[in-house]
């Protein structure tokens, strides 16, 4: 169901997400089947649906594979990344998706949607953000690849297996056609974000990339492009969440807002870092 409070416009679009759970039945994706879709009525004003449910687990962030899963993390992210070529390798003509989205202008769009999010969420970072979208789109790649995106790919969206095999994909509200470095990028900020803690080395890193390159036989030699670009829209989804919080909008008690400072600064900072990286590669 949408959560409670406002509602920043085109976030979470259920009915949007359910059309993409049932456009991937059949497809080898894992994902659950959508029973029913509910809009908003006098009764239960909200909309919502219900899927099937997946057995597994369902792990809150990728630093969880450093504690009781760290037995299993290379069977977990070999089945994320064996996952992620799946979901890219969608062939849309023969679904429902062949026009959803709108397929190029993928990496413009994001650079707008996102500053125009925090734009309307104002906070901090006045100075760095707007920064970091310029670099980013003066620096900006040209892909004429399209393919369905996640948008939000990470362990916090899976259901594993006790031995780590991706059992189910969810919360697709992120997701349309585009440039699926994207998604890669993501996965790589939610993976460092263990690095960040020491846990693990980046040889680790490297070999995500390296498996996912030869799974789709791409060049990856700008990934670090879409490592800022993952690094700056979180960072802009980060601060929108925390304007709201202190603005009372939304009501979390899980939510830690001097963590999540920090967080959003820590993404600044590696975005900036990897638009180096790309700078001097």
């Amino acid at each position: 169901r949408q959560p409670d409070g406002p509602i920043l416009q085109s976030a979470h679009d259920l009915k949007r997400e359910c059309r993409v759970l049932g456009a991937l039945e059949g497809t080898g994706v894992p994902v659950p089947k959508v029973i029913a879709f509910h809009e908003p009525e006098a009764n239960l004003p909200v909309q919502g649906y219900l899927m099937s449910f997946v057995p597994g687990w369902s792990l809150p962030d990728a630093t969880d594979l450093s504690g009781g899963w760290l037995d299993r993390r290379a069977n977990v992210l070999e089945s994320m990344i064996e996952t992620l070529a799946l979901i890219h390798e969608v062939d849309l003509h023969s679904t429902d998706l062949v026009d959803y989205g709108r397929g190029t202008g993928y990496i413009d769009r994001q650079l707008k949607r996102w500053l125009r999010q925090w734009q309307d969420t104002p906070g901090r970072f006045a100075l760095r953000i707007p920064l970091i979208h310029d670099r980013l789109k003066a620096s900006s790649p040209s892909s004429a690849t399209v393919t369905l995106v996640h948008g939000d790919f990470g362990v916090a969206n899976l259901i594993l297996s006790s031995a780590g095999k991706v059992e189910g994909v969810l919360d697709w509200e992120l997701s349309t056609t585009g440039d699926p470095l994207a998604d890669l990028g993501t996965l790589l900020v939610y993976l460092d974000r263990d690095i960040w803690r020491g846990d693990h080395a980046s040889a680790e890193r490297e070999e995500v990339i390296r498996r996912y390159a030869e799974l789709r036989n791409l060049d990856l030699s700008l990934i670090e492009f879409y490592v800022a670009l993952g690094n700056w829209k979180l960072a802009c989804i980060g601060e929108g969440v925390r304007n709201r919080y202190e603005s009372r909008a939304i009501d979390n008690p899980d939510i830690d807002v001097t963590e999540l400072t920090g967080a959003v600064e820590e993404y600044l900072d590696r975005a900036e870092s990897a638009l180096k990286r790309l700078e001097h590669s």
